[in-house]
């Protein structure tokens, strides 16, 4: 699988995740003193997790579905 967490990840997955990470969350925050890239840059970290949250929550889903079978 492309997107796999085992081990060494792939530079896909490393991407897909990238709008969870807080790290760019708090670099959207030091742009907050100059206004107009703030909101393009955080607009673009909104539209990035609108995309990626539907996968994610079926694959939280089945991790949580599994860990009830077990």
């Amino acid at each position: 699988m492309i997107l796999k967490r085992e081990g060494r990840t792939s530079v896909l997955y490393s991407l897909a995740v990238l709008p969870f990470d807080y790290g760019l969350l708090l670099l959207s925050f030091v742009l907050m003193a100059w206004m107009p890239l703030f909101v393009g840059f955080y607009s673009l970290l909104f539209l990035a997790n609108l995309l990626v949250l539907p996968v994610a929550f079926f694959r939280w889903f089945r991790e949580m579905k599994r860990l009830g079978s077990a």
